[in-house]
C-alpha cells in the first residue's frame, strides 16, 4: 500500500471497503442501561478490586502515551493511522488535551475537565454532522474514548464525577462505528482479506473492546451491576503482535497473516469465557497467547480472573 500524502487521502483509501456487522449494534448502544436495569437473562460480571485497580490505571495509561515519545500509541490506534508519528485531526486535538491533562496543577482540576468535556461534546456533534467515512468515524470514537479516559479518577478510591451522558455518547459512537461493520467477509469464511479492510476492521474491534472495559470499570467505580458483553462474543480476540505493529509493508503483513491462517482458525472472544473443553481448544488459546500483544493479555487477564466460570 503507497503511503498516501494526506490524512483525507488515507480516509479516502478505505472508501471501498465493505465490511459485515455480525453483532445486535442496538444492545451496544444501550448498554449503559444495564447498569439500571440489568436483564435477568445477562451473565453478571464482577470485578475485584484488584482487577478494577489493574483495569483502571492501565486505562488512564493510554491517554498518557500520546503525550510521552517511546511509548507508541494506545493500542487499538494502528501505525498506519499516524503520519510522520503525528497524529491526525480528531485525534490531534486529543493530544493536545492530554498534554494539559497530564501537566494539570492542583487547583486546577476542575478547569482541565470542563475543558476535555467540551471537547468531547464538540466531537459528538461532529461526528453527528459529518460526512466521513468509516475510518473518519473511527478516528471521532477513538479521540472520544481517549478523552473518557482522562476523565477516570487516578485511583478507585477517589470521587467518580462523570457526566451519565458522556457515557451515552461514547456507546452511541461505538454503537454508529459498529453498524458500518466489524468484521472483513474474508475473515467470515476463513480466507485473507486486504490489507486496508483488515485494518480498519481490527482497529474498530479494539476500540469496541476498549470500550467495554472503560464501561465495566466506570460502573464498578459508581458501585452498579456489570454484565457480561456477550454480544460481542462471536468477534474474533485480537491479533498477534506482530500482525499488528511488526510488519512494515503490505507483503510482510501478507506472509504473517497467511502463516497465522496455517496454524488454524482465529480465536473469539467468547472462548475467554470458558474453560477449554478439548485439547485442540486449549492448544488455540495456547498459540493465540504466545503470539498476542499487551492488550490482548489484558482482555485475557480479566476475563481469567473475573467472576465468569
Amino acid at each position: 500500500m503507497s503511503a498516501p500524502k494526506t490524512w483525507s487521502d488515507y480516509q479516502m483509501s478505505f472508501s471501498k471497503v465493505s465490511l459485515i456487522c455480525p453483532i445486535d449494534v442496538e444492545r451496544v448502544k444501550t448498554r449503559w442501561l444495564e447498569a439500571f436495569a440489568p436483564d435477568l437473562e445477562r451473565r453478571p460480571k464482577v470485578l475485584s478490586p484488584g482487577v478494577t485497580f489493574f483495569t483502571l490505571t492501565t486505562l488512564r495509561s493510554w491517554p498518557r502515551m500520546l503525550t510521552q515519545s517511546g511509548t507508541g500509541s494506545p493500542p487499538f490506534i494502528h501505525p498506519s493511522q499516524l503520519w510522520n508519528s503525528d497524529y491526525p485531526p480528531p485525534l490531534a486535538r486529543c493530544v493536545n488535551m492530554a498534554h494539559m491533562w497530564a501537566n494539570q496543577v492542583s487547583g486546577g482540576e476542575d478547569i482541565v475537565r470542563e475543558t476535555i468535556l467540551r471537547e468531547a461534546q464538540a466531537l459528538f456533534e461532529l461526528d453527528g454532522s459529518s460526512s466521513s467515512n468509516d475510518m473518519g468515524r473511527l478516528a471521532t470514537l477513538q479521540a472520544y474514548l481517549l478523552l473518557c479516559l482522562m476523565l477516570l479518577p487516578s485511583s478507585p478510591d477517589e470521587p467518580m464525577s462523570m457526566p451519565q451522558q458522556v457515557k451515552i455518547n461514547l456507546q452511541e459512537l461505538t454503537a454508529r462505528s459498529a453498524k458500518d461493520g466489524l468484521l472483513c467477509p474474508a475473515e467470515q469464511s476463513g480466507s485473507r482479506p486486504d490489507h486496508l479492510s483488515w485494518i480498519l476492521a481490527e482497529a474498530k474491534r479494539r476500540t469496541l473492546y476498549a470500550v467495554y472495559m472503560f464501561d465495566d470499570v466506570v460502573n464498578t467505580l459508581n458501585e452498579m451491576p456489570c454484565v457480561l458483553g456477550d454480544e460481542l462474543g462471536i468477534l474474533p480476540m485480537t491479533c498477534s503482535k506482530m500482525l499488528w505493529l511488526g510488519c512494515s509493508s503490505q507483503e510482510t503483513w501478507e506472509e504473517q497473516y497467511n502463516a497465522n491462517l496455517a496454524a488454524g482458525k482465529h480465536l473469539r472472544l467468547e472462548e475467554l469465557w470458558m474453560h477449554p473443553g478439548d485439547e485442540k481448544t486449549r492448544k488455540r488459546r495456547e498459540r493465540w497467547l504466545a503470539a498476542v500483544d499487551e492488550f490482548g493479555l489484558m482482555i485475557y487477564a480479566v476475563a481469567s480472573i473475573t467472576q465468569l466460570h
